[in-house]
């Protein structure tokens, strides 16, 4: 049967990063909730042009209450309402606010796929091509793989070493996590490693929670 819930949903704290673009993620099946605070008056000529191109998949919330954590409570309203509608959706909040982050948390403690990003380009589901590079230096050197800490490194040498013992599905994968941890591992304890997993190419998670696995040994 066809899922008709949205895959990737993603949430702008336009207050917060005033210079977005939505051409990374032109042309994809991506929904958009772009939240205004009061000062953004304006919206540069090209966001406008991007934001018809892309309709209807862009709402556009002009936050019209002041205060400190105005906007941020509302993008929590928002962000609540669509996980209820479409709980399978991946969830990713724009924005260099870090008081975001028990939200998060908390969200993915219930199940929910959230994470938050400091601007579009950095969106973790963009293929590479559409990532920003830096210029290539005279000597190219290989990209570094991000290094897990020893907590992960225990939990990828099980995955390695028990193919068949491998969770499908992320929610099982946080699971066996915490149990082969030992001590009283947290939700967030889990969900860090899996990151750090997926982070490392050690496995990939898909928008709708499916976990394929390229488990390598983290030579030196």
């Amino acid at each position: 049967m066809h899922d008709p819930q949205p895959v990737r949903h993603v949430l702008v704290d336009f207050e917060n990063v005033p210079h977005t673009t939505l051409a990374p993620i032109a042309g994809m099946e991506v929904e958009v909730t772009l939240l205004l605070g009061e000062k953004n008056k304006r919206l540069d000529v090209a966001l406008v042009e991007q934001i018809l191109a892309a309709s209807p998949r862009v709402q556009v919330v002009r936050v019209g209450a002041t205060g400190r954590n105005a906007l941020d409570l509302t993008l929590a309203y928002y962000l609540g309402r669509a996980a209820v509608s479409a709980p399978r959706t991946h969830f990713t909040i724009v924005s260099r606010d870090k008081d975001y982050d028990p939200l998060i948390r908390h969200a993915r403690s219930t199940g929910l796929e959230v994470e938050r990003c400091e601007s579009m380009e950095a969106l973790s589901f963009l293929p590479k091509s559409a990532k920003p590079s830096a210029p290539s230096p005279a000597r190219p050197e290989a990209r570094a793989t991000p290094r897990l800490d020893a907590r992960a490194e225990a939990i990828a040498a099980q995955l390695r070493d028990y193919p068949r013992s491998r969770p499908g599905r992320r929610t099982t994968l946080l699971r066996f996590i915490k149990s082969n941890l030992g001590g009283t591992p947290t939700d967030d304890d889990a969900s860090e490693i899996a990151l750090q997993l997926e982070r490392a190419g050690c496995l990939a998670v898909s928008p709708k929670g499916s976990v394929t696995y390229r488990i390598v040994s983290q030579a030196d």
